[in-house]
């Protein structure tokens, strides 16, 4: 299968929330397959379980085009730590998060004796130029001393930042993915969505889809 095929499928698992194997599209030859192939299997599913899967399949997405790995190597029990070479490699997780839209993402964070050791710097700061305010001598000096030297801190100790759940698996990122709120009821639901997803990932018209289309002779698929 060529990458537009590859794409068209990963863009049908996040849809639709199915794991579509090569050993079940070896017998698509046509969106009317593929139709009857994914209501078969969203039949057998509930609606919670549906979006969970929906979930993982859009983190799958993000995960392959960020981090430019193979679809069929990332699970829901992939190591993380497999996936992103160290644990202080923020600008992939940040890029990650970019990919997924998640607005709860998991934020990276300093080891606890750092954020300790920083918590009794800007103490320590507090205490001598808090002094100067409650003397009502260098006020102002002593107002922007102690945010500036939060800031400072901060930024010295940004190289320190880790990623968190860093040794767990992929299965743990899943509930800060969002979906959308849908779920399919009937099979021309399954259609409607597999017509839209097909013409928007393959570049088509709506003239050139049809049910009964061949994916490679008529629609272009690789």
């Amino acid at each position: 299968m060529g990458l537009d095929g590859v794409e068209l499928i990963m863009d049908l698992e996040e849809e639709f929330g199915v794991s579509l194997p090569d050993a079940d599209l070896a017998a698509c030859r046509t969106p009317r397959d593929m139709i009857d192939l994914i209501w078969s299997k969203v039949q057998g599913m509930s609606e919670p379980a549906c979006k969970s899967q929906r979930a993982f399949y859009a983190l799958r997405r993000a995960v392959v085009e960020t981090l430019k790995v193979r679809r069929g190597s990332v699970r829901p029990t992939t190591p993380i730590c497999s996936l992103i070479p160290g644990r202080n490699d923020v600008d992939r997780w940040q890029d990650l998060s970019n990919a997924v839209g998640g607005y709860r993402w998991p934020c990276v964070h300093r080891p606890l004796w750092m954020s300790l050791l920083i918590a009794v710097a800007l103490a320590g700061l507090v205490y001598v130029f808090g002094g100067w305010v409650l003397a009502g001598d260098y006020v102002v000096a002593a107002l922007i001393a102690v945010p500036l030297g939060l800031f400072l801190l901060l930024r010295a100790t940004r190289q320190w930042r880790r990623i968190p759940h860093f040794d767990a698996s992929l299965a743990a990122l899943v509930p800060y993915v969002p979906v959308p709120r849908w779920y399919p009821q009937s099979r021309e639901d399954v259609a409607e969505r597999v017509k839209g997803v097909t013409i928007e990932n393959l570049g088509l018209s709506e003239s050139e889809y049809a049910e009964d289309a061949d994916f490679a002779k008529d629609l272009g698929v690789g």
